[in-house]
């Protein structure tokens, strides 16, 4: 018995884990070739690790790097010492490949490609232009296409330089009917010598009317239909923020002078004025089953259902009152409350509503 719990312990002693367990490795190469200034662990192996550990390891600095055209050597062994001296952790990494790395300084004579640089913003606004009014022609022969028509797409830079430095107009081809939505057309641009081809997935948005002035209107004109008529705008920008349904504009008053066809906003337009400041005003003060009605002077302009303040004629208090029609107001209140209005206003004595009825 003794001999078995001996045998079984020696098993648990064997399979237990030994030293850390190994979360990531650094894999050295037998040479790299390099053209920055200093070499750094990631320019010497692959170093295998998805923790941020890892990722700032790989980005150690070593040691400067050789000139270009030159070569030099370096153990890794001799890597791992500089890091511990710069007192980054190897810990939990397994170290394998090449024992002795070369290092080449990158050569002067080796071509290097520039960087591809972006298309300036001017550019592709003249590009994306060429294209818009190439397509708003094209869709013109199928359906009532104008500039106001909205086209979304994007270009590569290549296509951006192709577009602009063709000097012939973009040839357009597809595209299906109803003509909006997502499409996709085909652009040629060149000459006999050399044509140049691509193809565009263009969402297109049909032109809607927008409301504008049927004649030139002053201001606080309160506008009736009219005033006013639906007109398909001339460009695209002309149309941004424009009103684009009549009953959203009739009955409101403008807030500037307008001339005709000016496309009609939110901003120009407000609700019509029931209440003008200094004006004398019915106020109606009411509670479950009774009113008052009595006079004041409203302190400031107001539209139906604006809260406005108003002036009481008997002892010039004022109290706030909601625009409830053409120079009246009202108050809701509890019975104390609108008796006392009454007596402070000079106003009607408390009526009930079953009173007045009959």
């Amino acid at each position: 018995m003794r001999q078995v719990v001996h045998v079984t312990g020696l098993l648990v002693i064997c399979l237990a884990p030994i030293g850390p367990v190994e979360s990531g490795e650094v894999r050295f190469r037998a040479a790299c070739t390099t053209a920055g200034s200093l070499i750094r662990l990631d320019d010497l192996a692959e170093v295998i690790g998805d923790d941020d550990a890892t990722r700032q390891l790989a980005k150690a600095e070593i040691m400067p790097a050789p000139a270009a055209g030159e070569k030099a050597a370096i153990s890794a062994q001799e890597v791992c010492d500089r890091l511990r001296l710069k007192g980054v952790s190897l810990a939990g990494h397994a170290i394998s490949g090449a024992s002795r790395i070369l290092l080449a300084g990158e050569s002067p004579s080796t071509p290097v490609s520039p960087k591809p640089t972006r298309a300036p913003d001017t550019l592709r606004r003249q590009a994306e232009a060429r294209l818009t009014g190439a397509m708003v022609e094209h869709l013109s022969q199928f359906t009532a296409a104008t500039p106001a028509w909205s086209f979304r797409f994007e270009l590569s830079d290549e296509q951006v330089r192709t577009v602009c430095g063709a000097s012939v107009k973009p040839k357009v081809t597809g595209g299906t009917s109803p003509w909006t939505g997502p499409q996709r057309f085909q652009f040629s641009l060149g000459d006999a010598m050399e044509v140049r081809q691509f193809e565009l997935a263009v969402e297109v948005s049909a032109a809607q009317p927008i409301v504008v002035a049927a004649r030139a209107l002053g201001r606080g004109v309160v506008l009736s239909r009219a005033d006013l008529r639906l007109e398909t705008p001339a460009t695209a920008n002309a149309a941004t923020d424009a009103l684009v349904r009549l009953e959203d504009v009739v009955g409101r008053e403008t807030l500037q002078t307008l001339s005709e066809g000016q496309s009609l906003t939110a901003a120009l337009l407000q609700a019509p004025l029931l209440v003008r400041g200094r004006d004398i005003v019915t106020v109606f003060a009411r509670c479950p089953g009774v009113r008052v009605r009595t006079t004041g002077r409203a302190l400031e302009d107001g539209a139906l259902g604006a809260l406005v303040t108003i002036e009481s004629l008997a002892d010039r208090k004022s109290f706030f009152a909601r625009v409830c029609g053409p120079q009246e107001v009202e108050v809701f209140a509890g019975a104390g409350q609108a008796a006392a209005i009454a007596r402070t206003s000079g106003g009607d004595k408390l009526q009930s509503v079953s009173t007045r009825a009959k």
